[in-house]
């Protein structure tokens, strides 16, 4: 029976074969599938940089812009942005979900969570449950091209120039009308729609007629400075645009913020790596004449002044780069503190600055959490990175400069690295930038 039916399937695919039937169907089909999945692969690159796009205006030019969720406490507008944006996005391109990022945040999630409400006497719902959304996305991660990569990358680059633009603009208002002619949203905008506790207007040094820049959008000058030193990083591992980053640099001299000049020191040696010599000769120069010439207008005399902030409690340097570490010292001693914190958001804010993200953390919610939290975010912003001098400039920036439940910090780092798995060739599968 079996053979009986076998005889008419052999003589039917034989016939067919000899008619060329199967290589016809065979030859029309493998053409079809490559189309469609190159169509498929188009769709998901014009999807993530779309969703780039959207969400790169929001970390930059929204950053002012906050929702308020109850007594003393806010949103920024960045959340639901996203929130809102990331859903269409993975309709468009279903995102990868790394095993151990996702196990990792699942613990991050329930340690925090356990370390507030069994041991904190004090603490901010409204801070559990931001740490829990800001940090979600890093378990996602889209593939993408390398070319898209990259133009997502320069459309950062070309915000930030526009950022720059504005900067200038700014400088030159002052100058001719006085730093009081400059559109001041903190003035002129409902207070329930803005970002609190950030410094907008400061003035160059004390008791100058002149503020420092913030491009109008940014919340304050010294992050109008890093985000100019982050575009200036990615021109210079990336792009080499030897113009751009001529005037990237001195933007970024003109902020008289030392943020991002401190962060691009850091990580210039890192940047530069696999620059070409002569890339490398002509960025050099471009960075000690615009270092020359602000000196020569007294640019540097203005900075070396605030050097002094460091030594005295309370200054801006000082809140910044030396309470966190003594903070951290006094805490680690202390009876319980491996499971146990301070209570979420209750760091004590002074003049409007933030602690180190892993300093909060630990103080917050215990030594146990701020450790799976820096594991954490160290692993996403490593894992198979798209550029790994990027991701290692990345994360200078937000261990001491950023803030742990300030939206649009840990959503940059997403954006410019964590998110993006590169589809390269198979020849080419370990590189990296």
């Amino acid at each position: 029976m079996g053979d009986a039916t076998a005889r008419p399937d052999a003589l039917l695919r034989a016939r067919r074969a000899a008619l060329g039937l199967d290589e016809g169907l065979t030859a029309q089909r493998k053409p079809r599938s490559k189309v469609t999945e190159q169509a498929s692969a188009t769709v998901r690159d014009r999807a993530i940089f779309a969703a780039f796009c959207v969400l790169t205006i929001a970390i930059t030019c929204l950053q002012i812009f906050a929702i308020p969720v109850g007594d003393d406490a806010y949103v920024s507008a960045v959340v639901p942005i996203m929130a809102m944006t990331l859903p269409v996005l993975f309709y468009f391109a279903p995102p990868s979900i790394n095993p151990t990022r996702l196990l990792l945040y699942v613990l991050l999630v329930l340690c925090a969570g356990v370390s507030t409400g069994f041991f904190a006497d004090h603490y901010s719902v409204a801070s559990v449950a931001l740490f829990a959304v800001l940090y979600l996305p890093f378990i996602f991660s889209l593939r993408t091209s390398e070319a898209n990569y990259r133009r997502c990358l320069a459309f950062f680059c070309d915000v930030m120039m526009v950022m720059a633009g504005l900067e200038f603009v700014q400088h030159a208002i002052q100058l001719i009308f006085g730093a009081q002619a400059w559109p001041n949203p903190y003035k002129y905008l409902p207070a329930g729609l803005l970002t609190p506790e950030f410094t907008y207007l400061q003035p160059i040094f004390w008791g100058s007629p002149y503020n420092k820049p913030q491009a109008f959008l940014f919340l304050e000058t010294s992050l109008l400075s890093q985000y100019l030193a982050l575009a200036l990083a990615i021109e210079i591992a990336m792009f080499q645009r030897v113009r751009r980053i001529a005037l990237l640099t001195a933007a970024l001299f003109a902020t008289f913020a030392g943020t991002g000049l401190l962060l691009l020191a850091f990580a210039l040696p890192v940047l530069l790596g696999k620059t070409s010599g002569r890339n490398m000769l002509l960025i050099a120069l471009v960075l000690v004449v615009i270092t020359c010439a602000a000196a020569e207008t007294g640019w540097l005399d203005m900075v070396s002044r605030r050097l002094t902030e460091f030594e005295h409690a309370g200054q801006s340097a000082n809140h910044r780069f030396v309470e966190p570490f003594d903070r951290m010292s006094t805490f680690l001693p202390r009876s319980g503190s491996f499971y146990s914190g301070i209570g979420a958001g209750q760091i004590e804010k002074t003049d409007n600055h933030q602690f180190w993200p892993i300093a909060k953390a630990t103080l917050e919610y215990g030594i146990l959490s701020g450790g799976i939290f820096l594991a954490y975010f160290l692993y996403a912003m490593f894992d198979r990175p798209a550029s790994r001098r990027l991701a290692f400039t990345l994360v200078i920036w937000f261990t001491f400069e950023g803030a742990l439940l300030t939206a649009f910090n840990p959503f940059t780092c997403m954006l410019l690295s964590s998110f993006f798995l590169i589809d390269r060739p198979r020849h080419n599968a370990n590189a990296t930038t």
